[in-house]
């Protein structure tokens, strides 16, 4: 009888439902779902866009008459990967905010990866119009190294309220990569949206 009861007490306390936090607030700002956003609405809205490359002195410019969610995914890519809410960066970055952007009449927030953190994120700056809900712009500095392989990419992202709905204005990728014994690949792409 003691070896059922044991048993049963084990049981019950295997199968007791776990506690988990459902209200936690995320410290920084969630440009995945940001960026989600803005590519429902582009997926509905098949705009003309102009897309311009260069690769080491090498330049192209092809217009693309109706954009869909699969072009939209692969532009916003980067973007889509970039989370500053990781458990592991909980530590990682400073925050400044409601600073007046130089620029323009914006204000920004901006978070910047502590000396000591392994992120590859070293910057993101978040530019609003008034209040944190009114982004018009997202900038990101990117940057990996090891022992045979350098890169820094910035990504510049401007957008705009047409409408009811927050749209892509620009989206630009640029840096560099650099792989030990060849030689380096300067880059730039925009994406500019014709209205």
């Amino acid at each position: 009888m003691k070896k059922l009861i044991i048993i049963l007490s084990l049981f019950a306390v295997g199968c007791k439902p776990t506690v988990t936090e459902t209200n936690t607030i995320d410290p920084f700002f969630d440009l995945a779902s940001f960026t989600q956003n803005l590519l429902k609405t582009h997926s509905l809205l098949l705009n003309t866009v102009t897309k311009t490359s260069f690769a080491n002195n090498l330049t192209e410019q092809i217009e693309i008459a109706t954009t869909d969610s699969v072009f939209w995914k692969a532009e916003l890519a980067p973007l889509l990967s970039i989370n500053l809410n990781k458990p592991s960066l909980k530590d990682a970055y400073t925050i400044e905010t409601d600073i007046p952007d130089k620029t323009s009449n914006l204000l920004k927030t901006v978070y910047t990866a502590l000396p000591k953190s392994k992120t590859p994120i070293k910057k993101l700056e978040i530019k609003y119009l008034n209040t944190p809900s009114e982004i018009r712009s997202v900038i990101a500095v990117i940057k990996n190294e090891n022992l045979v392989y350098s890169s820094k990419q910035e990504i510049i992202l401007w957008t705009n309220k047409y409408g009811n709905h927050l749209q892509i204005d620009s989206l630009i990728f640029r840096g560099y990569n650099k792989t030990i014994l060849l030689d380096s690949m300067v880059y730039e792409s925009k994406v500019a949206i014709k209205l």
